[in-house]
């Protein structure tokens, strides 16, 4: 499953924890988030 946050700045990382640990215990999933890397998705070298 692939899970896309879209923002107009880089959020910071304790965001996307937060963010992580919300999505996964909304739906009754167990998550532990240790290492995170924020990889953007470019088209056309854009």
């Amino acid at each position: 499953m692939n899970l896309w946050i879209l923002m107009e700045e880089r959020p910071k990382i304790t965001v996307l924890k937060q963010i992580l640990n919300k999505f996964a215990s909304n739906r009754n999933y167990f998550a532990f988030v240790d290492n995170l890397r924020v990889l953007p998705v470019l088209e056309n070298g854009k």
